[in-house]
């Protein structure tokens, strides 16, 4: 990989590849793209890759038929959709036409995704508000032989008179 690209200037040069493609840069910026990609053979290897895509949808684009749609037959469409009637849809009056909102969080469909939100967000916030647990001799304590001696004689101690 090179390492222009770490900088800004091979990314700028592939933004300007990009604005070339278009066919919207400046002399400046076209001299500019072509000294950065005479010595950046990646950037170079892009721009022409963006060209040939450019290209191709020119081509594509100029063998298909263009739709021209008139005024009349704009108006026609029009026309033809306001007078269409609707299958199954009797318009009575006013009250016929009332419209209920629902909100669009209800329902049991969107429960479960909620819900597992909810429980992500809890089992954060527990993590984050939990101390590290520590081992015992993190904090520097370490018991001296002595001491296991008498843990360990109260531990047999304990158990023979159980």
């Amino acid at each position: 990989m090179n390492v222009n690209w770490f900088r800004s200037e091979c990314r700028r040069s592939r933004e300007l590849a990009r604005m070339a493609t278009a066919g919207l840069l400046t002399e400046s910026e076209r001299s500019a793209l072509a000294r950065h990609t005479g010595k950046c053979s990646e950037c170079r290897y892009y721009a022409a890759e963006l060209n040939a895509v450019g290209r191709t949808l020119n081509d594509w684009k100029m063998g298909s038929p263009s739709p021209a749609v008139t005024p009349e037959l704009a108006a026609q469409w029009h026309k033809a959709i306001q007078g269409e009637e609707k299958p199954g849809v009797k318009v009575a009056g006013a009250a016929a036409c009332e419209v209920r909102l629902v909100p669009a969080w209800s329902g049991w469909d969107r429960a479960v995704p909620v819900s597992l939100v909810l429980i992500w967000l809890v089992v954060i916030g527990i993590h984050l508000n939990t101390p590290a647990i520590r081992p015992a001799a993190a904090d520097g304590f370490v018991p001296t032989l002595r001491e296991v001696r008498v843990v360990m004689e109260w531990l047999v101690q304990s158990r023979e008179s159980a």
